[in-house]
C-alpha cells in the first residue's frame, strides 16, 4: 500500500522551517528571504555537519544545504529564485564579521564559540555564537530580537542562563588605540621598504580628489602631479586577489614598496587615516524621518565600525544590482552613535 502522500502549501512550508529555526511562532511569515532568515539556515547547516563531522565545513557544502532549507521561499521568479545563494553568501560574510561563524583557510568554516557582548549604546547584550537558536535554552529564545543576522537580548537573566564568557567591546570591535591619525601615521612610517622591481601599482590619492569623491574614486595612475612621498598602493594578483603596499614615489615613480602592519585596524580604516592627514574627508548625507534616520555611504566602513552599525542599524542594498550607495536606517534613539562612528572616522555628516 502506498504511503498518502500529504500536500503542503508554501506558505505552510515556510512558517514550519521557520518554527525549526528558532523563530517565535507568532511572527509573520512572509514571501522573502530576510538576512536573519539566511543567518538561521547557515547556522544551523553548519552546526549539524559540525555536531556529526566534528571538522571545518567547505563553503560549498556549506551554501549548498543552507539552500536547500529556504527552498519553500524559491518561486517561479527566476530572478529572485538565483538570488538566495548571492543573499547566503552575503550573510556569510557578515556572520564572520560579527563573529558567529568562523572563516578559514582553504574556504573552510565553523562555528564561532559562544560570548556574549555587552552594548553600552543601546543597553543591549550581543549573542555571538555559532549555535543555532533552536537549540538555545527556552529562556534565552524567548528573550532575543533580531536586528539583521545579529541576535540581541534586553534580559541579563537570560544570558545568565547561558553560562557563557563576557567579552569586552573594545575586545570585539578590535579598534586600535590612538587616534585615528596618529594609527594613521604609525602604519605609514613602520615600513621597510624594498625595491619594487616590475610592480604596477595604483595608488591612493585623496589629495587630489574632490570632497564629493568617495573612495572608489581615489584611486590613480601614478603621474607626475602627485608629490614624493608614502602612499597606499595596491595591485592585483594573477588570481585577481589585491595585495596592498605602502609606495615611496619620487618624481611620478614608484621607487620602493613595503608591506603595511594595520595591526588592530584594517585597510579601510587607513584610507579615512589618509583622507583625513589630506583634509579631503568623505561625505555621508543624513536623511531624518520621525522614527529613524537614514544614512547614504557610497564607501565601505571598517571592520570594526561596521560591527558597530549592525547593532544599531538596518543595511538596505540597492535595487538595480548595484553595489553603493548603501542605506543604514537607523532608530532616531541610536542616531548619535552613529553620528559618533561616523565623525570619529573623519567623515562628514551632512543633515538634510
Amino acid at each position: 500500500m502506498k504511503p498518502e502522500l500529504i500536500h503542503v502549501s508554501s506558505a505552510d512550508a515556510r512558517s514550519r522551517i521557520r518554527k525549526e529555526l528558532g523563530f517565535p511562532t507568532h511572527d509573520q511569515v512572509g514571501s522573502v528571504v530576510t538576512p536573519e532568515l539566511c543567518a538561521a539556515a547557515l547556522r544551523s547547516a553548519l552546526w549539524s555537519f559540525w555536531a556529526s563531522e566534528q571538522r571545518p565545513i567547505y563553503i560549498t557544502r556549506l551554501l549548498g544545504a543552507a539552500t536547500r532549507m529556504l527552498l519553500p521561499w524559491q518561486s517561479d521568479d527566476e530572478a529572485l529564485e538565483q538570488s538566495i545563494p548571492d543573499q547566503l553568501r552575503a550573510a556569510l560574510q557578515e556572520l564572520d564579521v560579527l563573529g558567529d561563524l568562523a572563516a578559514l583557510p582553504n574556504g573552510r568554516w565553523a562555528p564561532a564559540p559562544t560570548r556574549v557582548v555587552r552594548l553600552p549604546a543601546t543597553g543591549k547584550y550581543l549573542l555571538l555564537s555559532g549555535v543555532p537558536t533552536e537549540v538555545l535554552p527556552p529562556a534565552v529564545k524567548a528573550a532575543l530580537a533580531y536586528n539583521g543576522v545579529a541576535r540581541l537580548m534586553n534580559d541579563y537573566r537570560a544570558i545568565s542562563g547561558l553560562h557563557a564568557p563576557e567579552l569586552p567591546i573594545q575586545e570585539w570591535l578590535r579598534l586600535p588605540d590612538e587616534s585615528l591619525a596618529d594609527w594613521t601615521c604609525n602604519v605609514l612610517n613602520a615600513v621597510h621598504f624594498e625595491p619594487p622591481g616590475e610592480l604596477q601599482v595604483e595608488v591612493y590619492a585623496p589629495q587630489l580628489a574632490s570632497p564629493r569623491d568617495d573612495h572608489y574614486f581615489r584611486w590613480r595612475q601614478l603621474t607626475h602631479r602627485m608629490a614624493d612621498g608614502r602612499y597606499l598602493a595596491r595591485a592585483r594578483l594573477r588570481r585577481g586577489s589585491m595585495m596592498y603596499y605602502i609606495a615611496q614615489v619620487s618624481s611620478g615613480s614608484l621607487v620602493a614598496v613595503g608591506t603595511p602592519n594595520f595591526g588592530d585596524g584594517d585597510v579601510r580604516r587607513f584610507m579615512y587615516g589618509l583622507d583625513l592627514l589630506a583634509h579631503r574627508p568623505v561625505r555621508v548625507s543624513a536623511k531624518r524621518n520621525r522614527k529613524q534616520w537614514s544614512f547614504t555611504l557610497r564607501s565601505e566602513l571598517p571592520r570594526a565600525e561596521y560591527r558597530q552599525f549592525m547593532t544599531i542599524g538596518t543595511e538596505r542594498l540597492p535595487t538595480d544590482g548595484k553595489y553603493y550607495p548603501r542605506w543604514w536606517d537607523v532608530p532616531s534613539a541610536h542616531v548619535p552613535e552613529a553620528e559618533r562612528v561616523l565623525r570619529n572616522l573623519g567623515i562628514e555628516v551632512e543633515i538634510r
